[in-house]
């Protein structure tokens, strides 16, 4: 399990499986997103391009599982 990657692991996948949900195609879906709340915070879509930023985040493990620290 690697803390760091995880969320942002998870975060990807659950676009995917919006974007299977939603009946358009992962690219024609994601490129309609401008943002992505998800486990490691909002993403926003960077003006004039196809990326996303986020604020970078410090994960730790607490009582066995994965916290962002705040």
């Amino acid at each position: 399990f690697n803390v760091r990657t995880a969320p942002f692991g998870y975060d990807m996948l659950n676009i995917a499986v919006q974007s299977i949900e939603s009946g358009l195609t992962p690219v024609v879906y994601m490129k309609s997103l401008t943002q992505y709340k998800g486990k490691v915070g909002d993403a926003l879509k960077l003006n004039g391009t196809n990326n996303f930023g986020s604020k970078p985040a410090v994960w730790t493990i607490e009582a066995g599982k994965a916290t962002q620290v705040k």
